[in-house]
């Protein structure tokens, strides 16, 4: 297994988290660009850290083993209040003193659940092994207490650290860590690897850094390391170190596959078209293809920040990409081959369903399960065949060669399941990419990647001058180091001047402004459905003191009725008692709703497992009955802003 793949694939997990977490809270939970590192137990704990909530985590599936969800005490016992509604004094306190047990030690293993089933699915849908993860315990830990030579609370050994800032709701927290044993993600181990692993994976080595730890020097700790490793991390990277010395040479898989050595181009720097000419028609044709789709949706779309790469396909398939669908383009002209179109899954289902005009809610729903099937993906034929008319015509015009583009057939695409020396999705060789970020009204969404065989493009690569070395002696090695500087420097990115990469930072602050500013400031209505009459006049009185608009309601009438062509603001749903009658009534309210539009249960007496399956069905918060003016008002202003103001 390569670690570029375990850190594109853990990468993917923690953007699921990080939706799926803020989904359940019905808060603002957003986890920073992770970071990846391999390390050593010893090596974990050299790096101070408070007290802990380590969740174990059983992994099963062609490895086995336990991996682990660490983050600060107070963080967790910060989540799983916030998931019950504690108020905020209360949760300060707690968080104050932070203890994993009664309520929010609860609450908390159902994020901890959340996060499991996140990582679980991206690893089900993405990684290339079958593994499967399930939540165990959760228990307090102590890192100054921990006895590095000890099983507990993890074997010493090697492991892999992923590794993210949270903030929810916009107050910045600690670290969400998740750590993996390296055989657990078959990941061989460092004294074991063979030396062509060691050589694939040097690269990675700069994503984290950790200090070693002072007293042992590397060479006890690599022997303390070997001698305590588990015999499941032995066989495991045993059977790695084997499948990687069977596999069959790069050369003899290119002999095998005459088709893929075929596309191989043998002069990629002839005398063709220069870079920079490249670069700007390129970027020339997205603006062409932004133009184009906004007409073709109805909504402004831009491709900002576009760079220019050549890459191999191992390059590429290395980048850090989600899920995608890739469009086949036919190259005729002066050249006969495939380009590639290339997004993400869950944009071409935004950009298909939008076409087709799915409601806002069903739309999203889509979007976030983000499988390329169905009438979405059909749809998004014709946006891919909009791109390929977009860049042929830019390309006709502008190119010096002869080059005409037809889309073919579209096909999902997994990057970290592709065989690198395989012919699909395309053969191996030399590469050309142009690559953008796409936003869809304003908000921004994943890269768009047009790819083309290096022979098509016929891209005159640049040689940088070449300095006479100070000594006969040194010339050799001097012409050595400028050749493979020379080489460096052709396969850097470069950014073209056609569209301002300003436009993706303005995009990226655009996506950062909260729901709030971005919520219509309209006068609007206030629902209150009661299960009696009586119930709901504290509610009612209240808006009317406040000149607000509003309307009382009853279990049995017709919501979304009421909802259709008026600007709703929130709904309270209040009821006698917590019952299944009232947990009906809301799942009725919150189908009526826009996504946004708030609903606040309110009862006597509620509990924290009646607190939960309010949460599960889309409620943003609860209110204890019979509830002051004062307490009715302050979830007014937290939820129903736009319309709280006296």
């Amino acid at each position: 297994m390569q670690r570029a793949v375990v850190d594109s694939v853990l990468k993917s997990a923690m953007t699921k988290v990080a939706e799926e977490v803020a989904s359940l809270l019905g808060e603002e939970f957003k986890l920073a660009e992770p970071r990846f590192a391999a390390l050593s137990k010893q090596e974990y704990f050299a790096t101070p850290r408070d007290k802990c909530a380590y969740t174990r985590v059983a992994g099963n599936g062609d490895f086995s083993g336990e991996a682990a969800i660490i983050l600060p005490l107070k963080d967790a016992v910060q989540l799983g209040g916030t998931l019950i509604m504690l108020p905020d004094e209360e949760l300060a306190q707690k968080v104050k003193n932070p203890v994993l047990d009664g309520e929010e030690g609860d609450a908390f293993g159902e994020v901890a659940n959340i996060i499991v089933g996140a990582v679980t699915a991206v690893f089900e849908d993405l990684y290339p092994k079958k593994l499967h993860f399930k939540k165990t315990t959760s228990e307090t830990l102590i890192p100054t207490k921990v006895d590095l030579e000890a099983p507990e609370p993890f074997a010493p050994g090697h492991y892999h650290l992923s590794a993210a800032a949270m903030s929810l709701a916009g107050k910045p927290l600690g670290d969400l860590e998740l750590l993996f044993p390296l055989a657990l993600l078959g990941l061989p181990l460092p004294e074991q690897a063979p030396q062509a692993a060691a050589t694939t994976e040097k690269p990675q080595q700069s994503s984290v850094k950790r200090d070693a730890v002072a007293t042992p020097t590397k060479d006890q700790t690599a022997a303390r390391s070997a001698s305590t490793a588990s015999n499941e991390e032995r066989q495991a990277a045993a059977r790695v170190a084997q499948a990687d010395a069977e596999a069959p040479a790069a050369p003899a898989a290119a002999q095998e596959s005459p088709d893929a050595q075929a596309e191989q181009p043998t002069e990629v720097q002839s005398a063709g078209v220069a870079r920079g000419v490249v670069d700007n028609i390129l970027g020339n044709a997205f603006k062409e293809i932004a133009k184009d789709l906004s007409d073709l949706v109805g909504q402004p779309v831009k491709c900002a920040g576009p760079a220019f790469q050549p890459l191999t396909k191992a390059d590429y398939l290395a980048l850090p990409r989600d899920k995608g669908a890739l469009a086949r383009l036919e190259i005729n002209g002066d050249y006969q081959g495939e380009a590639f179109l290339i997004v993400r899954q869950r944009d071409a289902v935004l950009f298909g369903g939008t076409l087709i005009m799915l409601p806002d809610e069903e739309l999203a729903a889509k979007v976030k399960a983000a499988k390329f099937e169905g009438e979405e993906a059909d749809a998004y034929g014709e946006v891919a065949n909009i791109v390929t008319g977009s860049l042929t015509k830019v390309l006709e015009e502008q190119y010096p060669r002869k080059l005409h583009l037809k889309r073919t057939l579209v096909e999902p695409l997994i990057p970290t399941k592709v065989d690198l020396q395989g012919a699909q999705p395309f053969a191996p060789g030399e590469y050309y990419l142009a690559t953008c970020q796409l936003a869809l009204e304003k908000k921004p969404l994943g890269e768009l990647d047009l790819l083309f065989p290096a022979a098509a493009l016929d891209v005159k690569l640049d040689k940088p001058e070449e300095k006479p070395a100070a000594a006969n002696a040194d010339a050799s090695r001097g012409n050595t180091s400028r050749q493979a500087e020379s080489a460096e420097n052709d396969r850097k990115v470069t950014h073209a001047n056609a569209i301002s990469s300003d436009d993706l930072a303005a995009l990226q602050a655009e996506a950062a402004r909260s729901d709030d500013d971005e919520a219509p400031k309209q006068v609007g209505t206030i629902l209150i459905v009661a299960e009696t009459g009586d119930v709901g006049e504290p509610f009612g009185a209240l808006l009317n003191q406040r000149g607000q608009d509003h309307r009382i309601m009853h279990f049995q009438d017709n919501v979304k009725k009421a909802v259709n062509g008026h600007q709703v603001h929130g709904v309270f749903l209040v009821m006698n008692e917590v019952s299944e009658q009232g947990f009906a009534a809301a799942i009725k309210i919150k189908s009526a709703l826009p996504k946004k539009v708030p609903l606040v249960m309110a009862a006597p007496q509620w509990t924290r497992t009646t607190v939960l399956k309010a949460v599960r069905y889309g409620v943003r918060d609860i209110l204890v009955t019979p509830a002051a003016p004062e307490e009715i008002a302050e979830k007014l202003s937290r939820h129903m802003g736009t319309a709280s103001s006296p």
